[in-house]
């Protein structure tokens, strides 16, 4: 767990968990044993706040622990509602979904790696053995140069390979910035902060230079210009379209965020079932490929040379 991590769990242990002010909880973090980065940063903001300086301010200009905007954002919230502990609270859960995340990718990149870790002490031991002049070379008509070739080519394949299951691998499992901007803009209004300013959060989350962050912006300024909900999503996608439609039928506008959060988040799971399902067989048939091309230049040439 990391520094903002624990400093969040601990400040929505004792501000939410146990009703303890916040300047109180901040002296209490600020007392533990460890003199780590949370005590350090408690330490500071405390201070910040003796002076009179607000806590949304006080956590922007934290060095000890870089807070991002959207954490900021969301205290600046809660300083206007009163809701700081629901908030620390909120983004205690927000660090935990990080984590996990974090932790499902190297989960899922554990068995590749080790697969890519024997591979290449298998290339190296070919090559130190077939530089030795062993029979098998001999025997099978290859030349040390072919055989090196052919580890070569088969070292890039599994390299390409492994990367590109990677990159797809940590799309899946990485943060669903849709789910997580839909989860804070219902939060928010559940709080009391208005529609539009919801939709403020909702665009911070989401990030203000992204593609999905852009596209809310523009729901935002047709919400603005009096158009609905449905309207104003137009684009965002057939099924997501198709459940919002539902959710303003059903709910009105306040339950809308959170039921479109709840319909991301079990199209999320289903998503991420499937892909650990594929992801040993999918590993298994990269690396027969790559055992083929390695093998190809041992012993197709003994083959080539018996006529088969």
């Amino acid at each position: 767990m990391d520094s903002k991590s624990e400093f969040t769990q601990s400040l929505y242990e004792l501000v939410q968990k146990q009703k303890i002010s916040l300047i109180e909880s901040l002296e209490i973090i600020s007392r533990f044993n460890r003199d780590g980065k949370v005590e350090k940063a408690a330490r500071y903001i405390l201070g910040c706040l003796e002076k009179g300086v607000s806590f949304s301010s006080a956590l922007k200009t934290c060095d000890e622990i870089e807070f991002d905007n959207v954490y900021v954002t969301f205290i600046t919230f809660a300083e206007k509602t009163g809701y700081l502990g629901e908030t620390c609270e909120f983004l205690y859960k927000r660090c935990k979904r990080k984590n996990e995340n974090f932790v499902q990718i190297v989960e899922a990149c554990t068995y590749p790696v080790f697969v890519v870790f024997v591979a290449f002490m298998a290339v190296i031991f070919l090559l130190v053995w077939g530089k030795n002049g062993n029979s098998i070379f001999v025997f099978s008509g290859a030349t040390y140069g072919t055989v090196m070739q052919s580890c070569m080519l088969a070292c890039g394949f599994l390299i390409c390979f492994f990367m590109g299951a990677f990159f797809v691998v940590k799309n899946i499992l990485s943060d669903n910035k849709m789910f997580e901007s839909f989860l804070a803009a219902d939060f928010l209004v559940s709080s009391g902060i208005n529609f539009v300013d919801a939709m403020d959060a909702l665009i911070s989350v989401a990030g203000y230079d992204s593609v999905l962050g852009h596209q809310f912006q523009k729901v935002k300024s047709k919400v603005i210009e009096g158009i609905d909900l449905i309207s104003a999503f137009d684009g965002i996608g057939e099924k997501l379209e198709r459940f919002l439609y539902i959710a303003c039928k059903t709910g009105g506008e306040c339950e809308v965020f959170g039921k479109m959060a709840a319909f991301i988040e079990e199209k999320d799971k289903k998503k991420r079932k499937f892909c650990f399902l594929l992801i040993e067989p999918i590993f298994i048939c990269g690396t027969g490929i790559f055992l083929i091309i390695l093998l190809s230049g041992v012993f197709f040439p003994m083959l080539h040379s018996l006529g088969l």
